[in-house]
């Protein structure tokens, strides 16, 4: 019975260490095709209810030996590119995270920026809409799906439920390019505003123009914290912390602003408007960490010893 006993002890730790905190997915984007997995869509159009022409993957990752990165836009108005993680989701209900790099280049007039996001599974299955064609919005919706027209219908799909983190920099109007992090619902681009959000505006070398910074994210389930930092990889400075709550969201923005998927798929966005600049990204790692995994290891030590 010992032996059994530390023989099946065994095979669960071993199981609990392989499952929890694995990657969803984990990828350079470095080559010259896209990885497999990955619904992207890149166009370049002419206004927001203009789908545009679909670029190739020579235009994502250049030629030969292709370029270490994903390129999401040039410094040209009306570019968008749309990154879907479709071979797997992941629960928005238990601690998560994701790192990428990011690079926001400042050769064209400012903007729009970078986002990554994550979509509902049920809501788009209910809709019946098509995963692998999904594609979203240029402008300020940076490449994401949204879920409010406002007369601006690419990407546009009714009802859709996801989260974004967005990586502005468009000119609002202070005379500079502004940079400003936004935590944003998608189902009615409804912004969080200083909750969830960081104003940068006056510090344009925060990220715009300063080559590669590296973003990492993380969602503590037990606490429903929220947090991000910045880091400059020529560095590894640590250039910024945000952290918000989801009580603090919902006190702020009322109760339900905030909610949690079974099932979600992840995303990155890139995209200019009537403004442009490059958009480039390359090392994303996105860190589901299922809780349910350990416990259920556990759950087996428990029930071993219940036989016992």
């Amino acid at each position: 019975m010992i032996k059994t006993a530390t023989y099946i002890t065994t095979i669960v730790a071993i199981f609990a260490a392989s499952t929890f905190g694995a990657s969803l997915v984990t990828e350079s984007f470095s080559g010259t095709t896209d990885p497999a997995g990955w619904n992207i869509q890149t166009y370049t159009g002419g206004t927001h209810t203009s789908a545009g022409t679909l670029e190739g993957e020579s235009f994502r990752y250049g030629t030969g030996t292709g370029n270490g990165y994903m390129q999401m836009t040039e410094a040209v108005d009306y570019q968008r590119t749309t990154a879907i993680y479709t071979a797997d989701t992941f629960s928005t209900a238990q601690d998560f995270s994701f790192t990428c790099d990011y690079n926001i280049g400042d050769t064209g007039t400012g903007a729009d920026g970078i986002t990554f996001f994550w979509l509902d599974k049920a809501t788009i299955d209910s809709n019946s809409w098509n995963i692998n064609s999904m594609s979203g919005g240029y402008g300020e919706w940076m490449g994401a799906p949204h879920g409010n027209d406002s007369g601006k219908s690419v990407g546009y799909y009714n009802g859709i439920k996801g989260y974004s983190m967005e990586f502005d920099h468009y000119d609002n109007g202070a005379g500079e390019v502004d940079e400003y992090n936004h935590f944003i619902r998608i189902s009615d681009w409804a912004h969080s505003g200083g909750v969830g959000a960081v104003d940068r505006g006056g510090d344009d070398d925060f990220y715009y123009g300063n080559g590669w910074q590296s973003v990492e994210f993380t969602f503590d389930a037990d606490t429903g914290t929220f947090t991000y930092q910045l880091t400059d990889t020529d560095t590894s400075a640590q250039t910024a912390v945000k952290t918000f709550t989801v009580a603090v969201l919902e006190t702020a923005l009322g109760t339900g602003w905030y909610e949690t998927f079974d099932d979600a798929y992840f995303g990155i966005g890139g995209a200019t408007g009537g403004d442009n600049d490059v958009h480039l990204i390359r090392n994303l790692d996105v860190v589901p960490e299922p809780a349910t995994m350990l416990m259920f290891a556990m759950g087996g030590l428990a029930l071993l010893r219940k036989k016992r």
